[in-house]
Formats: structure tokens, sequence, C-alpha cells
């Protein structure tokens, strides 16, 4: 199964800033037995590719994505620490090039997903070959109502919403036939992670979940 295949089966992609391995291989491993193996690991912070590395190593079976990848240091980062999937939040000049550039020169580097908000960002996407793209900040910049549009105009493309996605809005998102998966940072209930209320932490997982089960592109 392709990379493009595991994310469209999953569905939901967990978007994550977490700073610290330890937390990080504890969260996986909620994520694994809930029956979601996928994590978006933001570079927002500096420990990002130490956690990645730490999640890759304890478990292997994990899809990983290293997210908010904004600088060609950072990719390298990604690359290193064992990443399957990149992502930025929009089609950052200096990351594109030097992917394009390894893929250009024989290698294999994981794939890219960046960000877009319009038709213009997705035409210059494509330019590279690109047809998975994040929609981003999918809340604010059209909804369910653009990728609709997108639809018409440019069949060919796939999309995974970020930003803004929530319990409430997955369904509308998850069923457009355009749509791949949705990221999304409230799959993770923090609050209740870092009071130690595991249970409660299952049960926002479980419910995310149940709305991927009822949502059936159309």
């Amino acid at each position: 199964m392709s990379l493009f295949e595991k994310i469209a089966e999953y569905r939901i992609i967990p978007v994550l800033n977490l700073p610290e391995p330890q937390p990080a291989i504890r969260l996986a491993q909620l994520f694994l037995e809930e029956g979601l193996p996928v994590m978006e690991i933001t570079f927002r912070n500096s420990g990002a590719s130490q956690v990645i590395r730490a999640v890759r190593e304890r478990f292997p079976e994990m899809l990983l994505g290293a997210g908010t990848v904004r600088q060609p240091e950072q990719l390298d980062d990604a690359l290193e620490a064992g990443v399957d999937f990149l992502v930025s939040p929009s089609l950052v000049p200096g990351v594109i090039r030097s992917w394009d550039a390894m893929r250009s020169n024989g290698a294999a580097p994981p794939p890219y997903i960046p960000g877009i908000a319009t038709v213009r960002e997705a035409e210059e996407a494509l330019e590279y070959g690109l047809t998975l793209l994040k929609f981003f900040p999918a809340s604010v910049s059209g909804g369910p109502g653009m990728l609709k549009a997108i639809k018409a105009t440019h069949p060919e493309l796939k999309f995974i919403p970020t930003g803004g996605i929530n319990l409430e809005n997955l369904s509308d998102y998850l069923k457009l036939p355009n749509v791949t998966a949705c990221g999304a940072s409230s799959v993770f209930n923090r609050s209740a992670f870092e009071s130690g209320d595991i249970e409660a932490v299952r049960e926002r997982i479980r419910d995310f979940l149940t709305v991927r089960g009822i949502s059936l592109p159309e």
C-alpha cells in the first residue's frame, strides 16, 4: 500500500506540537491502540526532530509526518529522523527547491505536501507534479465550499484540509470526493493528557474515528 493510500485509509491525521520525546511516545502508543497509526509532528519547537526520531525508533509501524517544514534545514532534520512524509503551511520556495533537487538527482525523498489556500497556489504546486496538497488554513480560506469549487476546475487535485478542523465540521470535509484526509490538532485532548486522564484522551480519539466511520465521500 502506498503512502497516499494509507493516508486515504486513515482519513484523519493528528497534527501535534510535541517538544519532548517521552510524552510523544506515550501518545503514539495511544493512537496505535485506538487504531489511528499516523502522526504529523510539527517543527514548531526545537525538539521536533528528536521527537520524530524517538517515535520512529519505538514504533516503526507508525506513519510519521513532519509538519510546519519551512526551512531547508528542517527538511534535512526531518529526513534524518526518518519521516514518511513532509508538510508545509505553504509552498515554501527553499523547501520545494531542496526537495525537488533531491528528486532530480535520483534520490527518493518522502512525499512533500505543501499548503495552499488559492487556486493560483494550487497551480504552482501542479508545476512540480504535486497533486496531494494541504488546504490551509481551511476554516478561514473558504472551507468545504472552496474545495467544492476547486474540484470543478481541478479534478486531479486531492486535499488534506487543516486548520480549524473539529468534531463539528469534520464530516463536512470528509464527505468531499477531493478530500483524502483531514489534519486536526483537536484530535489530541492535550489538557486531559497533561492531567493524566488517559481515558479522556482515548475518548477524544474514538469520537473522531466515529465521525470518520459515518462520513463517506459523496
